[in-house]
């Protein structure tokens, strides 16, 4: 249904989502909030949380949002030529 890729030293040695995905059939389901949870959980003990999107995703952006993740950066043209990847943070201790 979904699967969430971690990095647990990622960006500034703080725990990483690289990537989530959740299967077409499978969203708006819960399947990403319960994916969400789990890696928050995971990692409460870490304080911090990160991740990126693409700035052409505002879905994934305010999913990202709705569960208290922030816009703290943006990295211009890193993946995806003209077009920026968002980092996002979220304070989880």
């Amino acid at each position: 249904m979904g699967f969430v890729l971690l990095a647990p030293y990622g960006l500034a040695g703080s725990p990483y989502i690289a990537s989530i995905a959740v299967a077409p059939l499978a969203q708006d389901h819960g399947v990403g909030s319960q994916l969400i949870k789990f890696t928050e959980g995971r990692y409460r003990d870490r304080a911090h949380l990160f991740l990126l999107v693409s700035s052409f995703n505002p879905r994934a952006q305010q999913f990202y949002r709705r569960h208290g993740y922030e816009f703290v950066g943006e990295l211009k043209g890193y993946i995806v030529p003209h077009h920026s990847e968002l980092i996002f943070h979220k304070r989880i201790a």
